[in-house]
């Protein structure tokens, strides 16, 4: 592969979902299904993508000692063809029977079709999913597998990974969940990395080389681009928040204090241009700017954006723009710290100069290229020849060239990026080990990105560091975004096992959280619907109770209270617990991390009445009195007659399906379960269900 950087991507799913000939699923792991699916995806040069997938009964008779190995075997698409291409044909898998929920694997890639050239610098790592999704599983840890410089080799047989599901397993549980990636970001695997130069080429204050670990996070792919921050400064303009002074924008009420960007009447490098109150992005050569990194802009001006579009997406603000302060405990998006971006930039591999290796050429990043550096190789000197248009900045646009291992555009070349440390020439003799943030203080800001168009190999390690007073604006200056990960843990609602027994007992009861057609034995408690709720400790999922529900559709309900029959004017049911009384304490917001799906669980009986004028619905209200249903049985999959089936189903509703009939997810009141419908003019059927384990989760 002529020294061509390969990352091999793995996703793996694993599911806890049983299916026939297996009986349910319970908390024991008594019967469990582990689902492999590999895709694994050669970045940079050949695109290559193997889709394997296989599938194991593990019955609880199993011996624990037994060795299991299995073939998975895949499928090759190969969708360019270049010299020195590779295949995978197989992948093999041992599997070792740890104990009855610990299962170690052992994984074989074999790879076929190989060049004589020297095939290096393989790496498997878990990291991502097509169409913006990221698995996280804490359920599994995955071994790396690594060819090494100068090694060939016929196969990779160094992977290993280990699911762990020792913990009880609820069915009702996402076991593995997705997480959306913002656009155009790309999720980061937290991990530690030799931080520093490592060839002892550079400078002071790029040394001592340390360790350092970073937790897990999301960057942009690319670097904020002309377009982006156009828009963001017609926003600020009309929200009063910024002013234009001599062709400079400053900080509304700041003077010249804080200059956040140059437009091109203050310098002509800016590809901003400002005339009548609108900022519009600018042609250069005949070709439109927009998708060229942002430059001439401040450290003020990169943080304000971070601020802005937090605020834009409704996510909390990192920066304090009097103070220059950034708040880590917020959530929204800001500046990468100098660890993020370096440990970033290497794209998964220890030890390299540049992003994608040791050598640079124009192939790979917009730089001067210069024959004064033994690991500058480019047959083309000078500035790029592709970006060298007569007019300041040769800036790309984003994208131009290949990304890194971990899918990151421009970490070397293009465009210095802003950091949100502050700088010290003597910080790496002192820098916390874990997530260290910069000095508390200085002068300056630090700037990464390797170099820019019209610098240096030197200048486009990834070890270098540079730094501008925060003021500064430079046509080679920009800067990228980045969000702290946020895991879903797929948030409780109700675990319907909270509540204190017997259920005639004062304090927190179901029934008195669950407002039913009987309430709590007092007047007006209730709400008069033929419903009634209490708990039961009959063995459901694994757990030790879950809420009775009895409907009573008939214009009588049985009062436990007096023991006797209540006529009532109602045809449904219905029991309504507010937001702020769950034993959870979620809260008003039920679209914490993105997740969007909201799960239920519930177990009919062979007696139970279900016709059309009784369905089983959800209802959410906001506190604004906006209300929508989801009626069971409008779903896929879903069939009114599973409340007949002395079995449980799991209920997963599509949070959209509430938030498109006007409901503000992010603000809710109360949540109720209801059957029949409210308007019924004719009596209805009768029964009893069982809820249990109401949860939120991320989409699958």
């Amino acid at each position: 592969m002529r020294n061509r950087i390969l990352a091999l991507t793995v996703v793996l799913f694993l599911g806890g979902v049983c299916l026939a000939p297996c009986p349910s699923a319970d908390r024991n792991g008594d019967c469990l299904v582990n689902f492999l699916d590999f895709h694994l995806m050669a970045l940079q040069g050949n695109l290559l993508d193997l889709h394997t997938m296989a599938s194991q009964w593990l019955q609880s008779g199993e011996d624990d000692a037994d060795t299991e190995p299995l073939t998975l075997l895949g499928r090759v698409d190969i969708q360019t063809a270049k010299p020195n291409s590779f295949a995978v044909e197989f992948v093999v898998v041992d599997k070792q029977r740890v104990d009855r929920t610990v299962f170690a694997y052992k994984c074989e890639v074999i790879l076929e079709n190989m060049s004589s050239s020297t095939f290096e610098n393989v790496q498997l790592v878990m990291v991502s999913w097509p169409d913006n999704m990221t698995i996280i599983d804490p359920h599994v840890s995955f071994g790396d597998a690594q060819i090494d410089p100068g090694e060939s080799a016929a196969s990779i047989d160094t992977c290993t990974f280990t699911v762990d599901r020792s913990e009880p397993i609820n069915r009702a549980e996402i076991i593995w969940h997705l997480i959306p990636l913002p656009a155009d970001m790309v999720f980061i695997p937290g991990g530690t990395f030799a931080m520093g130069d490592n060839f002892n080429e550079g400078v002071s204050s790029e040394w001592p080389v340390h360790t350092v670990t970073v937790d897990s996070f999301y960057v942009g792919k690319y670097e904020l681009t002309n377009g982006q921050y156009c828009d963001y400064l017609n926003s600020a303009m009309s929200q009063g928040i910024i002013r234009v002074t001599s062709g400079v924008v400053y900080k509304a009420g700041s003077g010249t204090t804080y200059p956040y960007c140059d437009t091109s009447t203050s310098s002509s490098l800016s590809q901003i241009a400002y005339s009548g109150g609108v900022f519009t992005v600018r042609s250069k050569g005949g070709r439109g700017m927009a998708n060229d990194p942002m430059v001439h802009v401040s450290w003020y001006g990169a943080a304000a954006y971070c601020n802005w579009r937090s605020q834009e997406e409704g996510k909390e603000q990192c920066y304090n723009l009097s103070t220059l302060d950034c708040d880590f405990e917020k959530k929204g998006y800001r500046l990468a710290t100098e660890a993020e971006w370096e440990y970033g930039a290497r794209g998964g591999f220890s030890g390299r100069r540049f992003p994608w290796g040791d050598t640079i050429s124009h192939s790979q990043a917009n730089y001067r290229s210069e024959s004064g550096y033994s690991y500058d190789v480019s047959p083309t000197g000078g500035y790029h020849p592709t970006w060298n248009d007569g007019v300041y900045p040769y800036t790309a646009p984003a994208g131009s060239f290949a990304a890194n291992g971990y899918g990151l555009y421009d970490m070397a070349g293009n465009a210095w990026e802003w950091c949100n440390d502050w700088y010290s020439g003597l910080y790496y003799s002192s820098s916390p080990t874990n997530n260290p943030t910069g000095p508390i203080g200085g002068a300056y800001r630090v700037l990464r990105g390797g170099g820019a168009w019209g610098i240096n190999a030197y200048y486009c390690r990834v070890a270098y560091r540079d730094y501008y007073r925060p003021a500064y604006r430079f046509g080679d200056v920009g800067f990228r975004l980045v969000l702290d990960f946020q895991e879903c843990e797929a948030p409780l609602v109700d675990d319907m096992e909270s509540y204190n027994t017997p259920w005639v007992e004062p304090g927190n009861n179901i029934y008195e959280i669950w407002r039913d057609g009987i309430g709590n034995c007092t007047a007006g408690s209730g709400n008069a619907t033929g419903s009634m709720v209490y708990e039961t400790f009959e063995v459901v999922l694994g757990g030790t109770q879950s809420m009775r529900y009895d409907y009573d559709n008939d214009g009588m309900v049985f009062n436990p209270c007096t023991g006797t029959q209540r006529p009532t004017p109602y045809l449904y049911s219905k029991a309504e617990a507010q937001i702020a009384a769950l034993p959870s304490g979620i809260g008003p917001n039920w679209n914490p991390c993105d997740t969007t799906l909201l799960v239920l669980n519930f177990y009919g009986q062979l007696g139970n009445v279900v016709d059309e004028v009784d369905p089983l619905w959800v209802e959410l209200k906001d506190t604004a009195g906006n209300s929508a249903k989801v009626v069971y049985g409008d779903g896929e999959g879903e069939d009114p007659q599973h409340l007949t089936e002395a079995s449980w189903h799991e209920w997963v509703i599509d949070m959209a399906d509430f938030s498109e009939d006007g409901v503000d997810v992010t603000d809710l009141a109360s949540v109720a379960i209801g059957v029949g419908w409210e308007d019924a003019t004719a009596p209805g059927g009768s029964g009893t269900l069982n809820f249990d384990e109401i949860r939120l989760a991320a989409s699958r």
